[in-house]
């Protein structure tokens, strides 16, 4: 009698991240046709009691650890349906203790490496593993991919599949990877993917909350897969000849040359579990290679991360997959900012109701991790109450208010605290002569010009400031040119345009925490690598 452990039967119920996956196992395996001696594995005492009164399994063969479960036996398979984080580091705990058949939900990892390691593993020991994609075995899929053999669709063959109800592509979307997969008979050449990333997570680890992905398979066809907020799932082939759908509904509808019919195969979801227990046993005697074998079903989840890293660097990804990381991860850990928890103040109008203070806000928030403290410019000037325990005051574009709040600002400044002159603030206080002392040059509205182009910044040769770039493209936008000079001040930045070369930052030589910086007029400049990088190592520079 073969000994058979599930590793992680959940809940008894629950959708989401409570699904109870592991029962689904349980009834794959009691519907075998030999009897076999079921086991259980799970840290939550309440949840193994449940699984051991719903599968009748003796209190002797319910374990809280794998530890208490290898003293005592060593189960000819073992069925990994915990969270995802822990499905190849139990997978190779098992087979170090001599386990030679495996089962493993999906996703069968969150990262390529892990995979690499386990196939590596597998072929070391010779241990038969299978991965829980188990439409392979329903009826309505099989016969989908009859239909396509047999040519009734024609050939290329486009896949469409979509899931919905608030899931992600590593919880299901995979599943119709697989099915792409299986009836194409094998994996993409490439894939090309947008996603909306925040951050959302589900079992501990980073998700995306919709995704539209790409994936060409040669002369054969192409897949596309929809992951978003509308609901159900479905799953259909379309080529030049016809098409066949299949639904949560249940059935097919095809529709040929020869007109509609529909068919109804067989497409009960336990079944799909006991055949692939079935085959996994089989194989582990000698049998042919499983429908779900590691070999054939590992492509799922590598397109899932080709997917994630498509997202990530805006580039068609092919496989094999190189990166080795679990691509969201990094998008939703970027590195960390040295501006991280500083406090900003921003002293701004709407200038000319462009709205640049709104694109400086958001740039500065994603920089610090917190809202900017604004200074509406149009109904006051800055107040100490407004600067108290700041770390960086901005200065973009206003009117010229009174004495009281230039007051404010010479104390901040004379202060030595960081100051960052920008775009439209070079002509707020054209009479004052500190001002100009501060700034070194400013905007003369005589003969001061800006046109609007698009423009290269390019770092100057000795710039004390280090902007990790050498160039930055900027779209076009207004350019600062012909200002005048006041004081010597210590270039930063150069913007090369087609009309001409111009400074567009730079340090004051009067006081070593006042820098300036033009560019920046259209509010959606700020979301600009260049910009936003750009600013941030001023105020590095400054702050230091």
């Amino acid at each position: 009698m073969k000994r058979i452990a599930i590793i992680g039967p959940g809940k008894a119920t629950g959708t989401h991240e409570g699904f109870a996956i592991g029962h689904a196992h349980g009834l794959g395996v009691r519907g075998l046709a030999k009897p076999v001696q079921l086991m259980a594995v799970d840290i939550n005492a309440e949840n193994l009691k449940a699984f051991g009164d719903r599968f009748e399994v003796s209190g002797d063969d319910l374990f809280l650890s794998t530890d208490a479960l290898y003293n005592r036996v060593i189960p000819d398979v073992v069925a990994i349906c915990t969270w995802p984080a822990l499905h190849v580091p139990m997978a190779m705990e098992a087979m170090e203790k001599g386990v030679k058949g495996i089962v493993i939900e999906k996703p069968l990892s969150l990262d390529m490496e892990e995979i690499r390691a386990l196939r590596a593993k597998a072929q070391e020991t010779g241990t038969c593993i299978t991965v829980a994609h188990q439409r392979r075995y329903a009826g309505h899929f099989q016969r989908m991919k009859e239909i396509l053999d047999a040519g009734e669709l024609g050939s290329p063959v486009q896949v469409l599949g979509h899931v919905g109800d608030g899931w992600d592509i590593l919880s299901w979307t995979v599943h119709w990877f697989d099915m792409a997969n299986f009836w194409f008979d094998g994996p993409p050449a490439f894939v090309l993917a947008g996603m909306d990333v925040t951050d959302t997570r589900r079992y501990h680890h980073a998700v995306e909350n919709a995704s539209t992905i790409y994936a060409s398979y040669g002369e054969r066809g192409s897949a596309q897969f929809v992951t978003g907020p509308a609901q159900g799932a479905d799953i259909r082939m379309v080529g030049p000849k016809g098409m066949v759908a299949s639904s949560d509904a249940g059935g097919l509808g095809v529709w040929t040359e020869s007109g509609y019919r529909h068919e109804t195969p067989s497409d009960d979801f336990i079944p799909m579990f006991v055949d692939l227990y079935h085959e996994t046993l089989a194989a582990m005697d000698g049998g042919p290679e499983p429908r779900c074998s590691l070999n054939r079903c590992a492509a799922a989840t590598e397109m899932a991360f080709a997917a994630q890293e498509s997202a990530r660097t805006a580039r068609a990804v092919h496989l094999p997959l190189q990166t080795g990381f679990a691509p969201l991860e990094v998008m939703q850990h970027p590195i960390t900012s040295p501006l991280r928890g500083k406090t900003v103040v921003l002293f701004a109008d709407t200038h000319c109701d462009v709205f640049g203070r709104d694109g400086i806000a958001e740039a500065m928030k994603a920089l610090t991790g917190q809202e900017v403290r604004r200074v509406d410019a149009e109904k006051r000037g800055l107040t100490a109450e407004d600067l108290e325990g700041a770390d960086l005051l901005l200065l973009y574009h206003f009117v010229e208010h009174g004495d009281a709040s230039f007051g404010v600002l010479q104390d901040w400044v004379e202060s030595g605290k960081p100051t960052l002159v920008m775009h439209g603030a070079l002509g707020a206080y054209k009479d004052r002569d500190l001002f100009k002392q501060w700034c070194g040059r400013i905007w003369d509205w005589n003969r001061s010009r800006h046109p609007h182009e698009a423009c290269e910044l390019t770092a100057t040769k000795d710039s004390p400031v280090d902007f990790t770039w050498a160039t930055g493209w900027l779209p076009k936008d207004e350019i600062y040119v012909d200002l005048t000079d006041v004081t010597p001040v210590i270039e930063c930045l150069t913007a090369n345009t087609p009309s001409g070369s111009y400074p567009a930052a730079w340090l004051s030589t009067v006081h070593a925490n006042v820098g300036c910086w033009m560019p920046g007029h259209r509010p959606d400049c700020f979301h600009v690598p260049a910009m936003r990088r750009g600013i941030e190592r001023m105020l590095v520079h400054l702050l230091a």
